[in-house]
């Protein structure tokens, strides 16, 4: 269930079983009031946040999990009130993550659906098995969960080591050793992404402060029938780093140090002595000045 602030009210999409509904509720501290439409009609429900989870009701039912339905898809059957094998509800919610090519992010956003670090993946949950649809097809991964911590590791050779609210990293004004040229890299450079239907677009940013400090940040936007959002991902403390510019020429190096993690990224293009574009090895991700808001 994603909801921004709109002229007082909230306004945004739950995603429920693979499809979206668009919602608008009022909220009063962890509690939800609202309706979501399901074509011409629409349903009333109401939520409220248990520790890391939302409980919905709707129907006269509450529901802590995925169901399969038809018409207003949180109305009818039995209610559940056991978390059984494959409930996505141990974990829902966001999670700030450390991979092998420096920080991530995760979140289920609803039973069948996730996010990382903002691409919208479709999975499935079994026991200690989550099954992603890719675009090579879908993708075992084994996971541990925790508590707080949540542990995945794929056949891909991936390793994600993740936790929620992870306290803010120290991190020093500048990377011990810096060059110099740090100067010649300063602002934002972005990263750009879509769906093929064009419904979900993604915008990895960074944002170097000239210095030798560097942000790391990720934008989610949807736009589907009858609403459209954007979804911020700046204030987690793995997100924020170092770097070092070691030359100003295409091919030089320019190395990103984050609290556990570290990358290096190739100089691409420099206009009068600025570093306008690079390319970040790893994720093999191509950053520009010019695909920046």
């Amino acid at each position: 269930l994603v909801l921004e602030a709109a002229s007082g009210e909230y306004r945004g999409m739950l995603t429920f079983d693979g499809q979206s509904y668009p919602v608008t509720a009022m909220a009063a501290g962890p509690s939800l009031t609202g309706s979501f439409a399901v074509g011409n009609e629409r349903y009333p429900f109401e939520a409220q946040l248990e520790g890391e989870v939302l409980v919905l009701v709707s129907g006269g039912n509450v529901y802590r999990l995925g169901r399969q339905a038809t018409g207003n898809p949180l109305a009818g059957g039995a209610a559940a009130t056991e978390r059984p094998v494959g409930s996505a509800e141990g974990l829902s919610g966001r999670w700030s993550c450390q991979s092998g090519e420096g920080p991530a992010s995760l979140e289920f956003v609803s039973p069948t659906r996730l996010l990382y670090d903002g691409q919208p993946l479709d999975y499935q949950l079994g026991e200690g098995v989550l099954t992603v649809s890719t675009e090579w097809g879908p993708m075992d991964y084994r996971f541990e969960l925790a508590g707080d911590e949540l542990q995945i590791a794929g056949a891909d050779g991936t390793s994600l080591t993740c936790g929620r609210g992870a306290p803010a990293a120290q991190v020093p004004g500048a990377m011990a050793g810096g060059t110099g040229l740090e100067r010649h890299l300063r602002g934002l450079v972005c990263s750009y992404s879509a769906s093929p239907d064009g419904g979900f677009s993604t915008q990895h940013l960074l944002d170097f402060d000239g210095q030798g400090r560097v942000w790391y940040g990720v934008e989610t936007a949807w736009d589907v029938p009858e609403t459209t959002g954007i979804s911020r991902n700046w204030d987690n403390g793995e997100n924020v780093g170092t770097y070092q510019v070691m030359g100003v020429n295409r091919g030089d190096a320019i190395h990103v140090q984050f609290r556990t993690s570290s990358g290096t990224a190739r100089v691409v293009t420099v206009e009068g002595g600025e570093i306008t574009e690079l390319f970040l090895e790893g994720p093999n991700r191509h950053y520009s000045k010019r695909l920046c808001p």
